[in-house]
């Protein structure tokens, strides 16, 4: 198969690397931060403590600590817990979007285009920053206190990411393609991306990861199935 878009680097490596450490930017002396960059400072701190310590854990008291402003400052940002726990969903799922925006699966061949759509899949869902959104999401949308407004902001959310998530399988697949296929194709890629981010970056799920040639090759066989379904599909473009 052609490589994929160097954009888009291979799962494989980024699951040998299981959790990469996350840092911001040093806050140079007398340097103030402006409203974004404080924003953006507590998003990411707000990250690293649900990886670190899991989402009731993550006090926002220890958020300001590592994000280096006083609580009244997220208070200021977010106004409250509720709306910061928003906020990193939105800005987790902006940034996917992104990606998704600027992302071409263009190729020959069925296979060629699947491996495109699978890699700029799992660049986000094989990444664990994946998982404290999900932990967020799932919390929010469970507590029966979290506001009508939170919750049509996360279907709002969820809602642009399928768009652009369909409009670019429809890129690789053809415009007839079932919406069948389409799910199938997704469901699928989604779900490996994440079985192998537990394999990979989990200690107590695997003691023994697989090494980066056996994934490349779980990866392709994992291809060479999906296009054998979606080819029962007429409207695909082969």
């Amino acid at each position: 198969m052609t490589p994929p878009n160097a954009a888009h680097p291979r799962p494989s490596d980024a699951f040998q690397r299981g959790i990469p450490p996350r840092h911001r930017s040093p806050r140079r002396r007398g340097h103030r931060r402006t409203k974004e960059e404080a924003r953006r400072d507590i998003v990411e701190a707000a990250v690293d403590c649900i990886l670190e310590l899991g989402f009731y854990r993550a006090s926002t008291n220890e958020i300001a600590r590592r994000a280096d402003v006083a609580w009244s400052s997220i208070q200021h940002h977010f106004g409250s817990r509720e709306a910061l726990w928003l906020a990193v969903v939105v800005e987790l799922g902006r940034r996917f979007n992104a990606e998704l925006e600027h992302a071409t699966v263009e190729a020959a061949t069925l296979e060629e285009r699947l491996r495109l759509l699978y890699d700029v899949l799992a660049a986000h869902y094989g990444d664990p920053v994946y998982l404290a959104a999900m932990q967020v999401g799932i919390n929010l949308d469970r507590d029966p206190a979290t506001s009508p407004d939170v919750t049509a902001a996360l279907a709002e959310e969820a809602a642009e990411n399928g768009r652009l998530i369909h409009r670019l399988f429809a890129a690789a697949l053809g415009p007839d393609a079932g919406v069948g296929s389409i799910r199938m194709a997704f469901h699928t890629m989604r779900g490996s991306a994440l079985s192998l981010q537990l394999v990979t970056s989990a200690t107590w799920f695997s003691s023994d990861p697989p090494a980066s040639a056996d994934l490349e090759r779980q990866i392709e066989q994992l291809i060479t199935a999906i296009a054998a379904g979606v080819r029962l599909d007429p409207g695909v473009r082969l």
